[in-house]
């Protein structure tokens, strides 16, 4: 809905480090699963998943599968410009 979009843009602008966007996005309440899925999907793609603790990373399905895509999609990103 509109009131996700707009609290992922303030969390987004207020907030730079990707663990502390998650941690905003699941305080601030309302639908923090969706709120935490873009903000946390945003950070990821700016910051890249390394930046992310490792525990958090430990027990993601298919881990692999997603850092190659994100690897093929800078790849393309960069070959664009």
């Amino acid at each position: 809905s509109m009131h996700t979009a707009g609290t992922a843009l303030f969390i987004l602008k207020h907030f730079e480090e990707p663990f502390e966007v998650l941690k905003q996005s699941m305080l601030i309440g309302g639908d923090v699963d969706s709120l935490a899925a873009i903000t946390v999907g945003i950070a990821a793609g700016k910051h890249g998943l390394e930046s992310f603790p490792e525990f958090l990373l430990k027990g993601l399905n298919e881990r692999e599968y997603i850092e190659k895509a994100g690897e093929m999609l800078e790849e393309y990103y960069t070959q664009q410009k």
